[in-house]
């Protein structure tokens, strides 16, 4: 990502955004990780055998709902032996929760954390599988979005 072109010419256009429009940019990535990012791990979740939990997760977007992901993601991860993609889908579901938690001052940080514990989790599980990935989540696209806040 860092060296595509398209961040390339993103990135210079990040200065002096400031931070008159930073609830808006956290809903932005709040809306992302919820919408795109977190949903895009549901097969995994069900290959795994925590996708249930995972699916009420996403749906209901409670902390509760969170805890019970990052709880059986582990349980199931640790019955499988698949302690990497487990710790990798449970910091994502833990982000989640912190997320559903903290939404105002901490949601960016966790949405970052859920984002980079998806990534992980993908990678760890599912590398060759889900190469469309990248391009179904686009961070660069989000990360484009937040910048263009404010232009109107």
């Amino acid at each position: 990502m860092r060296n595509s072109d398209r961040y390339k010419a993103w990135l210079p256009t990040a200065a002096g955004t400031g931070r008159d429009h930073e609830q808006e940019r956290l809903d932005v990535i709040v809306a992302w990780m919820w919408d795109t990012v977190l949903p895009q791990l549901q097969g995994l979740a069900d290959d795994k055998g925590f996708g249930e939990e995972w699916r009420k997760m996403c749906e209901q977007r409670t902390e509760s709902a969170a805890g019970a992901a990052a709880h059986a993601a582990g349980a199931a991860a640790h019955a499988a032996g698949a302690a990497g993609a487990a710790d990798a889908a449970t910091r994502a579901a833990d982000a989640a929760d912190d997320a559903a938690d903290d939404a105002a001052d901490d949601a960016a940080d966790d949405a970052a954390g859920a984002a980079s514990a998806a990534a992980a989790a993908v990678q760890a599980a599912h590398a060759a599988a889900h190469t469309n990935f990248w391009q179904t989540v686009d961070p660069i696209g989000v990360l484009e979005r937040m910048t263009k806040i404010g232009e109107d």
